[in-house]
């Protein structure tokens, strides 16, 4: 019983690694999308604003998603 917790308890830690390893690598790829939907939304031309400003919001909203990850599966060594 003791090693099937122990296992138990060391496939949760790995999956909390995983967790916050994909949270990071995630928001590090969101970051530059975001900063070129931004520099978008100031475009002249109005199909491009409105295309950034849409693009950004879908941005916003996955980092909000994994933003909430963080509540459930803290960052390892937090």
């Amino acid at each position: 019983m003791e090693r099937g917790l122990a296992e138990a308890e060391q496939r949760i830690a790995e999956l909390e690694r995983l967790v916050s390893r994909t949270r990071h690598d995630v928001n590090g790829a969101l970051t530059p999308a975001l900063m070129v939907a931004d520099k978008l939304r100031s475009s002249a031309d109005p199909a491009v604003s409105a295309a950034a400003e849409k693009m950004a919001a879908s941005i916003l909203r996955a980092a909000a998603i994994l933003k909430a990850t963080r509540e459930a599966v803290p960052a390892q060594g937090k």
